[in-house]
């Protein structure tokens, strides 16, 4: 028996009824299975579009840099009141804190376009399927 060719597929939920499918097939030469095996389901962990937690959305920065500037022009009293430290510290504490996601956030897209890169040199497909697009869809066929 030989193996000539692997078809893998996996599907990730996006959540509210979306989801992403990532499907590959790989032709396999005498011997080498396992490792495109092994390559494939490595390919297809690296695909995963879910951001893990301390990776930030563009909004989420945009808010964090925005909250920075508020704090900035606030007096050091009201900043003590509602976040209990000084001024200094509290931009201080923010502006690390956002520096930090942004580092998270680059290296998880730089991850991701890389991934997406050897996707498309393998020749590689995706469908994305949102059912919230067709709601408000009228179809017109269907009452005529």
């Amino acid at each position: 028996m030989h193996i000539s060719k692997i078809t893998i597929g996996r599907l990730f939920n996006l959540g509210n009824y979306e989801h992403i499918r990532y499907e590959l097939t790989v032709d396999v030469q005498p011997g080498e299975a396992t490792a495109a095996l092994r390559g494939t389901e490595n390919l297809l962990r690296a695909l995963n579009p879910k951001r893990p937690s301390g990776v930030a959305t563009d909004s989420e920065l945009a808010q964090a840099k925005s909250k920075i500037e508020l704090i900035r022009s606030m007096t050091d009293e009201a900043v003590r009141r509602n976040y209990g430290m000084s001024k200094y510290g509290c931009i201080r504490k923010f502006t690390a804190d956002l520096a930090d996601a942004v580092s998270k956030t680059e290296h998880w897209n730089a991850r991701q376009r890389a991934a997406r890169k050897r996707f498309d040199d393998l020749g590689g497909a995706s469908q994305y399927r949102d059912a919230k697009l067709d709601w408000q869809d009228f179809d017109e066929d269907y009452y005529e």
